[in-house]
């Protein structure tokens, strides 16, 4: 188990954190080694080891970090249209952590799947129609980052799709 962080390991710790997931984004996860995401981060591997036991821990933050990224852009619409354009600008302004969360967090499928249960939670749909509309963006988006398109491309086909859920609820 890792010592408790100082205030300098926070920094390091995000620093470590977006060092993961753009190794990941552009060579997959089984790439990615401590030696290739310390010196992206710009940090040692003993600050590395103090901050994060390994890998995996590592990759755990990395995907709540994003999570918590995402719900703050979708807790800030103030509708489901707005929601889903915010979002697909996050994804285009944050592509390495969309790829990282979207394509290889399904690999670490407890923390994956917390988020995904939290943002259907957040949809306010009834929890079926939510995982439909929540899973159906999310593939969808993911096939765009993966062929190397920009997610904000989708924002009025996928509007067409998620709107008439919302409009069933009024």
């Amino acid at each position: 188990m890792p010592a408790e962080p100082t205030s300098y390991d926070w920094g390091v710790r995000d620093r470590i954190i977006r060092a993961v997931a753009e190794d990941i984004a552009e060579n997959g996860y089984h790439a990615v080694t401590i030696y290739t995401i310390t010196p992206r981060a710009k940090c040692g591997r003993s600050r590395f080891y103090r901050i994060f036991s390994g890998k995996e821990e590592a990759l755990d933050a990395t995907l709540k970090a994003i999570q918590y990224e995402v719900e703050e852009v979708l807790l800030q619409a103030t509708d489901p249209a707005s929601a889903l354009a915010d979002l697909l600008t996050w994804v285009d302004e944050h592509r390495a952590k969309a790829i990282c969360f979207l394509v290889w967090g399904v690999r670490h499928p407890e923390t994956h799947e917390a988020a995904i249960a939290r943002f259907v939670e957040l949809s306010g749909l009834p929890e079926v129609q939510a995982q439909l509309v929540v899973g159906g963006v999310a593939w969808t988006v993911r096939r765009k980052l993966e062929g190397g398109g920009m997610a904000s491309a989708l924002c009025d086909e996928l509007s067409r799709f998620v709107q008439p859920h919302y409009d069933r609820q009024l």
